[in-house]
């Protein structure tokens, strides 16, 4: 009898420490700490780790994003030196002295202990503070992924409840989106050749938002660096003082049509030089296709324009760091070709990582210039 307990125990002791395996397994799934979905009203916003809510000194804060949404009564804004970040509605506004560390009213009442974080090219502002000054509400919610915060103002209509039961699968679709985001990405491999000295490096960038193409442009006048700006015709609308700036100084414009049939294009090549030609004077011949329009490249051609010849497509791989910046940096000089042709995609360069390629190539001996209609 003595045995046959001894088995016994033995036995539940295995089935014990099988259970507390499998829960250590289950709990190894649970969802990275410091992950959030952000919500401005019923807007989800683009789960990103440079624009994750964050916490300091017992406090939240929430990036800038949650106000260029349009959901909320509220606007955001940043002054030409960018030294001041502002949130205003048609009676309010609070200004945000970020190098001072200082918050004040329109009538110029200052708010002691309350200030701005800035993290890169985003602002964070204090929730609790900012949803007091604007009536705003703000709430954090367990949800079946990752905890949620949602701001809303006096005409939202929807419950936190009604909400999460609505959005469910665009919740799930923004975390698996973020979830790939920071998978392991492949990139590719540096040929192994000789590298030329002195190279000429054409960078093509994308930008449609006005804040972070003015902070691409500062890091480029920083370094004293040329570079080219690809815009749709409808993103050359109402940014005239962006497009003064590129051709004031020295950069080169790029028309990327959206139709997909010749006639379309021409329209569009057409409407976006006269867009251009009404903000600064200045007219390009050069147009990125891309590869859905790789059959109106002739035809573009016979017009008298310069499609971009790209020999290194970097848009999927952002630059997050110094680590990608170098991998980038290999690719460049591991061409043999004394002319490369980097296309950084859209939103890609907004980050540290820019600076520091930037940095790389200047000590590198290369140079980073517009691409010319001359470029072959």
């Amino acid at each position: 009898m003595k045995k046959t307990r001894n088995i016994r125990r033995l036995w539940c002791l295995a089935l014990a420490l099988l259970l507390v395996g499998q829960l250590t397994a289950i709990r190894g799934t649970a969802a990275p700490a410091g992950v959030y979905f952000t919500v401005a009203d019923r807007v989800v916003l683009v789960m990103e780790d440079a624009t994750m809510p964050l916490q300091q000194d017992g406090q939240w804060y929430i990036p800038h994003t949650v106000f260029t949404q349009r959901e909320l009564d509220v606007t955001y804004g940043r002054s030409v030196d960018r030294q001041t970040a502002y949130l205003m509605t048609l009676r309010q506004r609070l200004s945000f002295d970020l190098a001072g560390g200082l918050c004040y009213d329109q009538s110029g009442r200052y708010y002691y202990n309350i200030r701005a974080i800035v993290r890169g090219d985003y602002v964070f502002f204090p929730l609790e503070m900012v949803a007091n000054f604007f009536d705003l509400n703000w709430s954090y919610r367990s949800t079946s992924l990752v905890p949620m915060i949602r701001i809303t103002d006096s005409s939202s209509t929807l419950s936190d409840a009604v909400f999460l039961d609505a959005g469910a699968t665009l919740l799930q679709s923004r975390y698996d989106d973020y979830l790939r985001s920071i998978a392991p990405e492949e990139e590719p491999e540096t040929p192994s050749v000789s590298t030329p000295s002195g190279q000429r490096v054409y960078l093509l960038l994308s930008y449609s938002n006005f804040i972070d193409a003015q902070a691409v442009l500062d890091t480029l006048e920083q370094y004293d660096q040329r570079a080219a700006m690809v815009f749709s015709p409808d993103e050359m609308e109402g940014q005239d003082d962006l497009l003064r700036r590129l051709v004031g100084q020295g950069h080169a414009v790029v028309i990327a049509p959206e139709g997909t049939t010749e006639s379309a294009v021409v329209q569009e090549l057409a409407a976006a030089n006269a867009a251009l030609w009404q903000a600064a004077c200045d007219k390009t011949r050069l147009v990125y296709l891309g590869e859905a329009q790789s059959s109106l490249s002739q035809a573009v051609e016979a017009l008298g324009y310069t499609v971009c010849s790209v020999d290194i497509d970097y848009s999927p791989y952002p630059l997050t760091g110094s680590t990608r910046a170098s991998r980038l940096y290999s690719n460049i000089t591991g061409r043999a070709s004394r002319d490369v042709c980097v296309y950084l995609g859209d939103e890609r360069a907004a980050v540290p990582g820019f600076g520091n390629l930037l940095s790389r190539l200047e000590d590198g001996s290369c140079r980073v210039l517009a691409y010319r209609e001359t470029v072959e």
